[in-house]
């Protein structure tokens, strides 16, 4: 955990995940697998966070997946916080 006034705006709290198939194809046929979740921070405090990432095998190369376990998840575009 960072001290207060390092990292990220948010505190400690309830995280909300889920995965996802992008395309949607049927069974088990391969697809790109999603992983996002939500942070909340404190009530009065910023907007919830919403990280979203996608199976790659690069950052912007997508890579379909035959299960999640299998995945390896990039971000498309880059996270920053305050210019950094």
């Amino acid at each position: 955990v960072a001290p207060d006034g390092d990292g990220l705006p948010i505190s400690s709290g309830e995280v909300i995940g889920r995965l996802s198939k992008g395309v949607g194809t049927p069974g088990s046929l391969p697809d790109f697998a999603g992983l996002a979740w939500r942070m909340h921070g404190d009530p009065d405090g910023p907007q919830p966070w919403d990280v979203l990432t996608v199976s790659s095998a690069a950052r912007v190369a997508l890579r379909p997946v035959a299960g999640w376990p299998a995945a390896q998840y990039s971000t498309l575009m880059p996270l920053g916080y305050r210019g950094g």
